[in-house]
């Protein structure tokens, strides 16, 4: 496989992972969330004069976590994160940082939309398989939403990625793709 697949592969996996553990961390909220709201969670603790007995609580949140979905709070910030990484493994100039974030700023939204649209599939997949009444054409068509938002994040992540190196020197073009390969020189997962 070609270095770029191995990279593309590997921000695909880095996502992937994020999303999912936003997901996770999103989940663990709402379960929480939902037990705060029955009467006897709040009497509970009305009578031993805890404050935490509130429904709709936002104490405790996750990292990553808003009222916008999951994740929504890594994204928002994922240009100034990005530009800060490549600077101090590139050390960009200012007027690179500027070019990168409009065009990275530019990308921000649709990736965003992306992935609240490809967190939406997999938990609507999620819910067909665990449905006990469930027909496998539902969950294939699910699957194949699921696989179809997941290539348009990877392009977008691809695309990113594009914008990044078209602001860089021969020399830190260089230097990107040592540190987006790795220390092993794979594009393994998380990087």
């Amino acid at each position: 496989m070609k270095r770029w697949a191995w990279i593309l592969l590997a921000v695909s996996l880095a996502l992937n992972v994020g999303l999912l553990s936003a997901a996770a961390v999103h989940l663990a909220d709402m379960r929480r969330d939902a037990a705060r709201r029955s009467p006897g969670y709040a009497a509970f603790h009305a009578e031993r004069g805890e404050r935490g007995g509130r429904a709709g609580s936002m104490r405790g949140r996750g990292r990553g976590m808003s009222a916008e979905g999951p994740g929504s709070d890594l994204l928002r910030h994922w240009p100034e994160r990005r530009i800060r990484r490549l600077t101090a493994q590139l050390d960009l100039t200012p007027e690179q940082q500027r070019e990168l974030r409009e065009s990275l700023g530019g990308l921000q939204g649709d990736i965003r939309t992306q992935a609240g649209e490809l967190m939406r599939e997999r938990m609507a997949l999620r819910r067909a398989l665990m449905s006990g009444a469930v027909e496998d054409s539902v969950v294939h068509r699910r699957a194949k939403l699921v696989a179809a938002c997941q290539a348009r994040l990877d392009s977008l992540a691809a695309e990113a990625m594009v914008r990044e190196m078209a602001v860089l020197t021969p020399d830190q073009r260089a230097r990107y793709q040592q540190f987006q390969a790795g220390p092993n020189g794979d594009a393994g997962p998380g990087r």
